[in-house]
């Protein structure tokens, strides 16, 4: 499943896409989508991590409170995805939401990581 999502991010941004681009990426967009990848997938690892025994549960309602690892691995896939879609369509969302959306996932990792 990793695999599926790490092949899907590079055919979306290496600008291969059958969804034609608004306009290019910059440099600084670019930074902003490896930060929410880097983060994204932290968050997906952490949240694996700290449901693993220890009585741990989920908080997000869409997962449940004891999501198993497959379901953990497609739920981030998709809102991973998702995300680069909607920025890819969207540039003037670009930076806002990868940073935002980044610093969020990024701070859920250290949260969990800190457990």
């Amino acid at each position: 499943m990793k695999q599926i999502l790490i092949i899907c991010i590079a055919f979306l941004l290496s600008g291969c896409s059958v969804i034609p681009h608004p306009r290019p990426w910059t440099g600084r967009e670019k930074a902003a989508a490896a930060f929410f990848i880097a983060a994204h997938t932290a968050n997906a690892i952490s949240t694996e991590m700290h449901l693993d025994g220890r009585g741990n549960y989920e908080y997000n309602p869409i997962l449940g409170k004891y999501p198993s690892d497959r379901r953990v691995n497609t739920y981030f896939s998709i809102t991973g995805i998702g995300t680069l879609l909607i920025v890819h369509l969207y540039p003037e969302l670009r930076e806002p939401l990868l940073i935002g959306y980044g610093g969020i996932n990024a701070g859920f990792a250290v949260y969990d990581f800190s457990q």
